[in-house]
Order: C-alpha cells, then structure tokens, then sequence
C-alpha cells in the first residue's frame, strides 16, 4: 500500500486521508511509514489537528495554532517517527494540544469579556433614565420568549443587539423560585442536550453559547441565579461545572452515550468565559474554594473515565489546574473544622472512584491540602480511609513514595497510629524516609519500642526489626556521619516546617491587616506605602528568626546539656583505684585541618569534616590516628558539638551530585532509591551555601508580590473627589468685575473732575492762595452751592430742599460706604499662598502660624530611617570589663585542672559562669545590633511632610516599641529556655545530676537528681548555694576557705548567674585574695581591672542586668533637618482664614460705590420730585396724579428712563434671588467643642468635618482597655508548688515507678505545666502593657466608626502576633532539643 500511495500527489493524498476516518484514525494508520506520509499528514491545508480540536472560524485562527510552540513540538516530533505510532505516545501527543487548546480558549475568554465590556458600559453610559428602562424592558421580555420551543434565532440576535449596540441589561429574578431565570435558560437550553446525540448543530450552540456570553456581559450578577437540584438549591455554576465534570445534565441520573461533542464544547466554551468574569471581582476567596471543592467532589471515577473522549478528559483535568492556579494565588485562610471535614469527605470519595491522581496532583500544589495531612487531628481518620482496602493501601504507598521534604508522613503521629493499626510495611517505608521518628515519644513519654510492648500485640518482633535495623547510631563511631547524620537531617526538616510556619504566619499577619487611610493614595504613594511595609516584613521575618536560633543554640551550649550521641560530651568510666570506679563526662574537642581547637564547653560551632569511618562498636571510645579507617569523607558536610550546629554549619554539595549521594546511601541498609537535587542557576544561594546561611533567609528563594492598585481603588470605593487647581480668571469674571467698577468709577471721576476743574476756572487770580485755603474754600463752596438734584425749572425753595437733599444723599453715602468698609475689612475669608522650594526655616514660621493649614508633598516619598535616626545604647560596664575578655576566661580556665570535684568550689566552676555571663553580652549586643541595622533600614513613608512635633513624636514612639521587641526578643528564649530545661529536667554536666554505682560489679549506675541546701533540682531550678574557695579535709569533708558572696551555683547554669551579682568584682583587693587560692595565681602579676561602683550598683543581681538588654541607657538622635533634607518639598501650599488685603477693599469699595450711589441718587430724586409736586397740591386728586405720573411718558426720554428702572428693579430682584438660594462653601471653626456637639457635628457633617487635637500623641491606655481572661487551669491548684511537692513525695520517683508510670512522670508535666502558664501570662501582660502604653499619633480626630476599626486592627494584630512569637520560639526550642537528642534525667 505504500508503494501505491506514494505515486499520488499530495493533494489527492490529502483527499484520501481525509476520508480515511477519523483523526486518530488516521494517525494510527498512515504516520511511520514514511517521511513523506509524515509530513503530508502534519501539513496545516490538511487541517488533521484543527479538526480533531474543532477549531473553527469561530476559535482563535488556525494561524496562532500553527505557529505556536507547541504546534512547533509536537509536529516535529510526529515528524521524525519512523514506525507506526502506539496509542499510549498518540493519545500524549493530542493531550498537549488539548492541553494548549483549553488554554488558549481560557485566555481569549477574558480578552472577549473585557473587550465587549467596555463596549457595553459605552453604550450604557450614554443612556438616560427612561431609555435604560425601555430597553431593558424589551431584553428581558424577549428573553422569557426563549423559554417557548423552538427557538427563535431571531430572538438570538436581537438579544445581542440590544445588550451590544443600545446598552440594555437583563434583570433576571435569581429565586429558584422564578419559573423561567437565567440557570433554567442554561440548563433548559444547552446543557441537557450534552445527553442528546440527535442534536449535533455546532452553528446552533456556536449561537446559544455566544448569547449567553453576552447577557453575562450585560449583567454579571446572572452567574447567581439559581434552580432546584434534587432537594438543594444551585447556581449557574454549579450546574456547568456538573456538565463538564459529569458529562451529563443534572436532570439524567447517569452517563448516557455517546455524548453531544458540540454541546459539551459550548458548556466547556461559556465555563472558560464565566470564570474569567468572576477573576475580576475584588474577593473571591469563598467562591474559589467552593468550587474547587465541588469540582473535586463530581469528578468522575477511573473507569467512567476510561469511556470519555480525550477532550473531555483533557479538558477536566485543566480546569482543575485553572480552579487550583486561581486557589493558591489567592488569600484564603486556614481551613476551620467544617473544612477539614468537608475535605476528609472527598478524600473518601476521591479513593472510592480511584482518583490517586487527583490526590496527588492537590497534594504537590496546595499547601492548604499539605497543612491537612500534617494536622495530627486528622491523622487517624486518614489512616483509617487508607488502610480501608487494597486499592486505598496502593493509593497510600504512592502518597508515601511521593518524599517531600516536609510532610504528614514525618509526623510521629502517624508513626503511632500505624504502629497501633500493625501496619508493619507502612512502617518500615516512613522510618526509611525519616528515621528520627524512632526516637519520639507520643503524649505519655513512650517511644516506638516502648510502645510496642505495651500496647501491640502479636508480631511484635518483625515491628522491632523494622524499625532498629540500621537505626542504633550509638554502634558507629563518635563522629561518623552514620551517628549524628539522622539527628541532623531531622534538624533540617524542622527548620524547613519552622520557615514554613513562619513565613505562612508572617504572610497570613500582613494579608489580615488593614491598610488604613482617611483618603486615597495615589499610585505612586500606595506603592511606596505597600513596598515599604513589604520590605519590612521581609526584613523582620527571617532577622527575628535567626537572632532566636542562635540565641537558643547557644543557651543550649552554655547550659552544658548532654547529647544522647556524645558528640559534645563523652561519657567514660573513672577509676579512682583498682576497686573504685565511677562515670565521669568530658568535654569533646574539634580539631580542624587548620590545626586550631576548639571545645564544646564554650563554642557550638567547632566542627571538622564529616566522614564515614570503619569503627564499630566504640562509641564511648575516641580513637587517636582514626585516618587510616576512614572509608569516605563527604564533601561539604561537617561533624560538630551537636546535630543541630553539624546541619547548619554544612553545605548539601554532596547531595546535589547524584555519585557522591549513592556512594553514602551505600553505608546504609537500605534497597531505597534517593535522587539528587538539582540546582537552579536562578538560585539565591550558591551550591556551597552552607545551611546556615538558608535558615538565615527563612529557607525562601524569592518573595513573589502582586500590589493591585486596581483592587485598593475598589476596596477602598471613594464616595467624593475633591480638588484644587490653580488658573487665571475667567472672561465671565473679568467682565462683571469690570462692570461693577465702571459704575463706581465713572461717577467718582465725573464728580470729582467736574468739582475740581470748576473750582480751578472760579478761584480769583488777584492774590496768592494757599492750598489749604483753597480746600477749605472747595468745601464750603460744596456745602453751600453743591445740588446734584437741580433742573431748569427749579424755584428758589425747591433749589433749597435740593441742596438739603444732596447733603443728605453724600451724608447717607458715606456713612454707608464707611459701614461697609469696615466690614469688608474685618471680614476673614479663605486665602491660599504657595511657595516653592521652601526652606526649613520658611516651614517651621509657617507651621507655627498655620500649624494645620500647611500641605508641603514631599519630592522623594520614602526614606530610610538611617537618614534622620542614630541610636546608640550604652551597655552595662560588665559587657566590656576585663571579666568578658578571652584573656580573663583563659586565666579561669587554667586554674580548673586539679581542682577537687566539688561542685561549690568556684576555681571549677567560675569560668563556666563567665563564658555565659560573655555568651549573655554578645548575644545582646548582637540581637540589638542587628536590630538597629534593621530598624534603621525600614523606610519611613511620607507623601507631605510631618509638622516637627508629629514627626518627633511618631519616631518616639516607633523606638519605643522597636525596643520592646528586641527586648523580648531577647529575653523569651531564655525564659523559655529556662522552662523547658527544668520541666524535662534536661541533663547538664553535672550541676543537676551525678551518677551512682550501685552494685560490685559496677555494671549498674544509677543517675540521681541533685539537691543543694535539702533543694532538691527535680522540684526547682533556683536550687544553689553561695560558691567559694574549699579546701578538703577528709575522704568526703571539705572546708570553706573562703567565700565568694552572692555568686551561686546550683542546678542550672543560667538560673545560677542570674540570681547572682557582681559585688565582689567591684573590689580589687577581694580580687586579688581569690587569686591568691588559684593553682596558677598571677601574684603580682595580678592586672585585671575592677568594676566601677559609680557607674553601677554592686548590688544588682545579673538577672535585673539581663532583663534590661545589658543596657544602662540609651541614646537617640532624631534629626528634623535631616528628614526635612530628605524630603525636600517642592512647594508648599498654605491655606488659611484671614482679613482681606487693601486692594480687594478698594476694588469692593468702588464697586459698591457705584450702584449705592445710583440708588441713593434715584431715591432722593423720586422723594425731591414727588415733594415738590405734593407742596404745589396737597390734595388727594394731586398725590393721585403724581403717582400716575410716574408710570406715564410724554416724551421718548421719559420712556426711556423708565424701562431703564423697570429692568434695573427686575435685575436687582433676579440678583436677590440668585443669592438667596445659592450655597457658598465657608469654614465654620468652633472652639473647643464637646463630645455631643462633634457627635452632632459629625452627623451632618461627615465627609468635611475636621477636628484637630490639642495634644498629638494619646496613650492608649486613656480610651482602651484589655483584660485577658486565661484559662482556668492557670488559676488552678494544679499549678500550685504544693501540688508539685505533693507529687514528688519521697523522690526518686523513676526508681521507684516504672517510667510509664504518671507518677513518675508528672512532677516534670506539672512544673511544665506551671511554667507555661506563667510565661503565657507574663508575655501576654507585657505585650498588653507595651500595647496601651504606647501611643497613638495623630494630629487629626479620628470618627468614631475610623478609630474603631483602627483598634479593631490593633487588637487582631496583637490577637495574632502574641501567641505566634510565643508558640515559634517554643517550637524551635523544642525542635532544637530533639534534634540534639538531649538527655532528660
């Protein structure tokens, strides 16, 4: 056949395939047998892929397809087969164009909703009121026309014009109560044919699909309507995703085949639409989990699935990805109860339709389904749905096999269930991945082995082999790689669950907190606001989590407690004779190729290379040429004091190189199979990084940020927009300006020029004048001659009472002007000034005369603290005295070697309390150091510059609380600490504990708690006595010397220190007695320094010193100028109330001249002529005539002056009018108002009301008030030391009880008990003192409903930070212990 084919031409062949069946068809039958068929069959004019993915005219062209990458690929792929081509390699070819396919049509989704929004919100924009309701009328009454079969494609098309060219929108009634809505319209019209294979129209659907699309657009809202589905209620989204996950309509109870392809498209097509819609709405938060949920719940099982097209599969599976994509990119909380048990539900579901693939697929990309596996809560109930048959076991080894790094199957809680269940193969698989879980122990103390006796019965031995084999690290040698190596990688899982933790929290904190702001920012400023917090919390975050690690390690160091493994001290027999034995410790040393030292007394960093030795059985041996056993060193890896500090101190370059971590896995017994990592060139770190320097950045590669303006801008829904602007005057301005002063001006001038050049052509020219007679004469001549109300037919007497009249008028007029001078001039009215490029200077005369008035932007917004803030704190003497110096712990440690083993003695112990005295300044001065660097990086965001006090107080109170945190950052691990050791009664070298031989055989040694003073350490860690200088005076009896007062020693090495002081290190001379008693006394050689009583008192206990940081005092500088500098305003607009200026008195003035005088001249005239007229004819016919006569004309000039009244009259009334009912925008200020009139204020007035404080900083603690109400139990007997006493008895209590005995287990529980109930109550007690202490900054008064919300926030805030910080550093204390396999007593 193929010789015959390829004699055709491409075109007929092309024919011929085409009729050849279908698309797979044809790929099976043809693609192979040559290079020629391969490339006619990929050719584009045969369209074999358009085809089998139905694109059509209607789908993106063909063109973006073909020249797509993935087109690209797979072309060249099938391209270069040269054997026929297998189903399973066919079908994954056609997966990633379907793939790519439902891809595409999702994004060009949005692009069609976003484009035909804008559109219609055109088109709706230009409609008025009644326009909207006649067309949306006319929508929605062609709509219900669809609810009558058949369709009407008219209808159709109708629909689109009306919502597309004339802007209407359908109002559908939502109820599923409505007997025709837009659900029913869906499910009547499209999905119930997916059912149907009678009706296979792809135009018709194409029509359906493509107006459903378009009513969305019209009004998103329909997406919410609903209809009945069996006994509940639905949405449009849950039926369409019902139709493409189920391949059915809801209204079939089951699959019915073949399916309508073209149906189901459509539903696919307006699925992909409607989820790009709700992408844009602000909160999706609930939605997207409800449909991941319900999706995850109508997937089809593995057999349904087997009957589905490849489309209808691929297409599940990438809506999925798309539910899930949208799912972690969005800010959903943790899952409450209700959650974790709807999930448990579908995860039956899921493994009863065999859907591991789907479990996995949510398991690797969600981290909310990864928190569910870790939870313990749900750990049995998940086992139990896994074990329940055969397939949910196979389900349960792939979900093992998957390895992360961190998972539910590291958890010990799942070690005790399965243990408990017998499950032995489950077992072996999870201590293979993590073999530390053998050394955990469930709530009652038990580990796996003890366990095991107690609670499981049968085949107990084969669950004993499982786990023991290869896992007793105590066989190898010291400092193998085998002995620690498990402890150490359990410290790397903790760190990444403690990074995780963190940064999940860190994350969840600032997403919940509010970003409050009385008005909008701009984007510029919002962004630098956002970046700025981000910055800071990126800062804070891995700083916090850093400083606590290595303040924990090195408490751990100090405290001197005993690893299980004896990696940092080794226990040995001593003999004291050839009868006498006893077990003594010593402290390991590290020696490194550089030839230094380095013990473990004093520096948990000692480290050397890690390697792999050929010693067994020795581990409480040290051999001394141990290089010629070494069978592999492991490349970056470091052997140290303990686990923890070997972890962090190493790199994983052997575990990026695949050899090098086969050979190593070679040394263990085990058939498991580990992958290297690979190592990203986009990496933060380097492949030699060690894993220190990870933890320092919380183990996080990148912080990935999306800031939405768009998103604050709808969140925040401003209600008004105000603005200012600055322009010249307007021609409407000009010219009524113009025309109120011409009148004025033109009769002052007229008047004036007309008096003045008449009296000049009058004045005699006989004899000199002078000026001042020449006024007075143009005054009296005024007075005396003056008559502006004159005409030519004027009598004697009626020329008299015009003069009257005129005195009268100017009387009046000047008088009135003088009143309305004053006015003008007292009046206040708001003015603006703007200056540009102030000075300092210029703003602070400013802020002191217009202190609320004054808006100076700032041209640089953000600035960091470092550019206006030093801080220097200035430690306690102590921190840098010669008794800190390597020189003074040198000199204590020399004089240790062949001192009696008497724990009071201070020649032994003094230098072990110096070097924590040291470790206490140097952690300090290092938590505070890096504090400061921090702080001082933190941007300060200002878009206008702070008033001084504002400024200063702001900064104040940022310090205050800065030094608060470092406080407790600080001082909780310690405390904690404290705790921990004393309610584990963790092991230390000897101050706790000592051991006892006893039988003869010394086989059998004995650990028993020490006492001090008939104090016994197994009920209180402040058990000590004062040390001094002893000497021995028989086998058991020493003798005191002499004593050094108030320096303890006792069960703890911390709590020792502590209570003590320093007062004998004040005196010299006391100093050199001491020396005197020392093997190796300096004499006269004696030159290390005293403290000085006057800069602190000798009386203080360190313990006080400790709890204020080693810190005496502080220094801050806060720089006005600097800031200011920063800044650097470009202008400053000032607006302010105040009388207006001498040129806009004039201006009002003429004006006002102008029409008063006209008015005042019109109305003395009317009164001079109606006089006149009623003094020639007192009767009533006269006054008659004369009233008539004002309304009659006789002549055109008449006429004229009286339509000249009459349309003055009518202006001035118009004029009246206008500005009775016009509002004016004025400032009320009112002086110190009461609480009812701002209520009252601040109803009416709320969008402009302004009410600035007379004092800018405000406790708290004066408007709010917390009151913590702990649990009862912390009030409880059972935290009492008289319970504790009660419980303890005699002691001994491990000898006396079996250890799984409560007796002998629960002095330590209760002490625990008691400590964190104390440490919970003092950290929440000073976090609420540091909170209401603090103040509240702000010059403005806040509303009621702001300030609420801003307290709201402060509480949430404070509701989530305090249990956090507290619970972190009790974990990561926790961890550390048990990492470092630390041996409790």
């Amino acid at each position: 056949m193929s010789s015959t084919l390829e004699t055709l031409p491409d075109e007929i062949l092309m024919i011929i395939f085409q009729y050849s069946g279908d698309v797979s068809t044809i790929l099976r039958t043809f693609l192979g047998l040559n290079q020629r068929l391969n490339r006619i069959l990929i050719d584009r004019r045969l369209h074999l892929f358009g085809n089998y993915l139905s694109i059509n005219k209607h789908h993106l062209s063909s063109n973006d397809y073909y020249n797509s990458n993935v087109f690209h690929e797979v072309s060249h792929k099938l391209l270069i087969i040269n054997q026929p081509i297998n189903d399973d390699e066919l079908d994954q070819y056609f997966q990633m164009l379907m793939s790519f396919h439902i891809q595409q049509l999702y994004k060009q989704s949005g692009n069609e909703y976003q484009s035909n929004l804008i559109k219609f919100q055109i088109q709706r924009q230009n409609l008025t009121n009644d326009e909207i309701i006649d067309v949306d009328d006319e929508l929605n009454e062609i709509f219900l026309n669809l609810n009558q079969y058949p369709i009407n494609i008219t209808d159709i098309n109708q629909i689109e014009y009306l919502v597309h060219k004339r802007g209407a929108r359908l109002q559908c009634n939502e109820s599923e109560q409505s007997s025709f809505n837009f659900t029913k319209a869906i499910n009547y019209l499209l999905s119930q044919d997916v059912s149907n294979n009678n009706c296979n129209n792809k135009e018709f659907y194409y029509l359906i699909t493509r107006m459903f699309k378009t009513l969305i657009v019209s009004n998103y809202d329909l997406l919410n309507n609903r209809d009945f589905y069996i006994y509940s209620i639905r949405t449009v989204w849950y039926f369409l995703i019902f139709t493409v996950y189920r391949a059915y309509n809801y209204c079939y109870s089951k699959l019915i085949l073949p399916i309508n392809m073209e149906c189901y498209r459509a539903v696919v097509n307006l699925l992909l639409f409607s989820i790009q819609c709700k992408k844009l709405e602000v909160n999706i938060d609930d939605w997207i989990q409800q449909t991941l949920f319900d999706i995850l719940r109508m997937v089809s099982s593995l057999e349904t699935m087997d009957k589905f097209d490849n489309f209808i599969k691929n297409t599940q599976w990438e809506i999925l990805k798309i539910i899930t994509d949208m799912y972690i990119s969005t800010e959903t909380i943790l899952w409450h109860d209700d959650m974790n048990n709807k999930f448990q539900s579908i995860l039956g579901n899921l493994l009863n339709k065999n859907r591991v693939d789907i479990i996995l697929f949510i398991y690797r990309h969600i981290d909310h389904i990864r928190y569910f596996f870790n939870q313990s809560s749900n750990c049995r109930n998940f086992v139990d749905i896994m074990t329940r048959n055969q397939y949910n076991r196979q389900a349960f080894e792939i979900l093992i096999d998957e390895k992360p790094s961190e998972t539910w199957v590291q958890s010990k809680e799942l070690a005790f269930v399965l243990l408990e269940k017998k499950e032995r193969k489950f077992l072996e698989k999870i201590l293979k991945l993590s073999p530390f879980l053998v050394h955990q122990i469930n709530e009652n103390g038990n580990n796996l082995l003890l366990h095991i006796c107690l609670k499981v019965r049968g085949c107990r031995h084969r669950i004993i082999q499982s786990i023991f084999t290869g896992s007793n690290t105590t066989y190898f040698y010291i400092i193998d790689f085998r002995t620690y190596g498990s402890a150490a990688f359990q410290a790397l899982a903790s760190f990444c669950r403690l990074s995780k933790t963190n940064a999940f929290q860190s994350i969840t904190l600032f997403n919940q907190m509010s970003f409050i702001s009385p008005k909008i920012l701009t984007q510029s400023v919002f962004q630098s606001q956002i970046d700025a917090s981000i910055k800071q919390f990126q800062l804070t975050a891995p700083n916090e989590f850093r400083a606590q690690l290595n303040l924990v390690q090195e408490m751990t160091t100090h405290s001197k407690l005993q690893s299980a493994l004896q990696t940092n001290y080794l226990l040995y027999y001593y003999a004291y004779s050839i009868w006498q034995f006893t077990l003594q410790r010593g402290a390991l040393g590290y020696f490194p190729s550089n030839g230094n030292s380095c013990y473990c007394t004093s520096d948990f960093n000692c480290k050397r290379s890690s390697k792999i030795y050929n010693i067994y059985g020795e581990a409480t041996q040290l051999i001394g040429n141990s290089n010629s056993k070494i069978l592999m060193r492991i490349n970056g890896f470091k052997a140290s004091c303990l686990p923890v500090s070997a972890i962090l101190l190493s790199t994983l370059e052997c575990f990026y190189n695949q050899t090098c971590l086969n050979q190593l896995i070679s040394f263990f017994p085990t058939n498991e199979k580990f992958l290297a990592m690979e190592f990203s060139e986009q990496s933060r770190f380097t492949i030699n990084s060690t894993v220190q320097m990870i933890v320092n950045e919380l183990m996080i590669e990148a912080w990935i940020t999306n800031i939405s303006y768009d998103k604050y801008f709808k969140q925040c829904a401003p209600n008004l927009c105000t603005y200012t602007k600055n322009e010249k005057y307007g021609f409407t301005f000009i010219l009524t300006k113009m025309i109120s002063l011409l009148g004025g001006f033109t009769l002052v001038l007229g008047v004036s020029v007309q008096l003045i050049v008449k009296f000049i052509r009058r004045l005699p020219r006989t004899e000199p004048i002078t000026l001042c007679q020449r006024i007075k004469y143009l005054f009296r001549k005024i007075w005396t001659r003056l008559n502006i109300f004159k005409h030519h037919d004027s009598s004697e007497h009626q020329e008299r009472y015009q003069r009257l009249g005129t005195r009268l008028y100017i009387f009046i007029l000047i008088i009135t002007l003088s009143i309305l001078s004053v006015y003008i001039l007292i009046e206040e009215g708001i003015h603006r000034i703007t200056i540009l490029k102030p000075t300092e200077n210029q703003y602070k005369y400013f802020q002191q005369i217009y202190s609320s008035k004054s808006i100076c932007p700032c041209s640089s917004i953000t600035m960091t603290y470092s550019n206006f803030i030093t801080i220097q704190p200035y430690y306690h003497q102590v921190c840098s005295s010669d008794f800190v110096s390597s020189q003074w712990i040198q000199y204590s440690l020399s004089n240790t070697q062949g001192i009696l083993n008497l724990v009071a003695d201070y020649r032994l112990n003094s230098q072990s309390q110096f070097e924590l005295l040291t470790m206490l300044c140097q952690q300090a001065q290092q938590i505070v150091d890096n504090g400061i660097e921090t702080f001082l990086q933190t941007q300060y965001v200002s878009s206008q510059i702070d008033s001084q006090d504002l400024f200063q107080s702001k900064i104040n109170l940022l310090i205050t609380d800065w030094r608060s945190t470092i406080l407790n950052r600080y001082l909780r691990p310690i405390n904690i600490i404290r705790t921990i050791s004393q309610g584990n009664l963790l092991m230390n070298s000897g101050l706790n504990n000592h051991f006892s031989v006893t039988n003869s055989t010394y086989t059998n040694t004995k650990i028993i708690i020490n006492k001090y003073s008939n104090c016994s350490c197994a009920l209180s860690s402040q058990c000590m006595q004062v040390m001094g200088i002893y000497k021995q005076i028989s086998a058991a009896g020493f003798q005191l010397i002499l004593p050094i007062p108030n320096f303890f020693i006792g069960c703890s090495p911390v709590e020792s220190l502590l209570k003590s002081t320093l007062e004998i290190f004040y005196n010299r001379s006391y100093m050199v007695e001491i020396d005197k008693y020392l093997l190796n006394s300096l004499r006269s050689s004696f030159n290390f320094s005293a403290l000085n009583p006057k800069l602190s008192l000798p009386n203080e206990t360190i313990e006080i010193i400790v709890n204020r940081l080693m810190i005496d005092s502080w220094s801050s500088n806060i720089s006005f100028s600097s800031y200011y500098q920063t800044c650097a305003p470009s202008s400053c607009t000032i607006e302010y109330i105040g009388k207006n200026n001498i040129l806009d008195v004039i201006t009002s003035i003429i004006g006002i001249f102008g029409g008063l005088s006209v008015g005042l001249k019109l109305f003395f005239i009317l009164i001079l002529r109606s006089s006149e007229k009623i003094s020639n004819n007192l009767s009533f016919v006269a006054m008659k005539t004369v009233i008539k006569n004002l309304f009659t004309c006789y002549n055109q000039q008449q006429m004229i002056t009286r339509v000249q009244i009459f349309f003055l009259t009518i202006s001035l009334y118009c004029i009246f009018l206008y500005s009775t009912y016009t509002t004016k925008l004025i400032i009320v200020e009112i002086n110190k108002p009461t609480f009812s009139t701002y209520q009252t204020l601040s109803l009416n007035y709320s969008q402009s009301l302004q009410c600035f404080c007379s004092d800018i900083s405000i406790p708290y603690k004066s408007f709010l008030t917390i009151k913590p109400r702990f649990h009862d139990l912390c009030s409880s007997q059972f935290v009492s030391q008289d319970w504790i006493n009660y419980l303890y008895g005699e002691g001994n209590l491990v000898y006396r009880y079996s250890f799984t005995d409560f007796r002998a287990s629960a002095v330590g529980q209760f002490q625990l008990l008691t400590s964190l109930c104390e440490i919970s109550q003092e950290t929440i007690n000073v976090s609420l003192t540091r909170l209401l202490t603090s103040d509240y900054n702000d010059r403005q008064l806040l509303s009621e409903q702001r300030l609420d919300q801003l307290i709201q926030t402060q509480i949430n805030q404070f509701q989530l930070i305090t249990p956090n910080s507290l619970l972190n550093i009790l974990n990561l204390i926790r961890e550390t212990i048990g990492a470092n396999m630390i041996i409790t007593v």
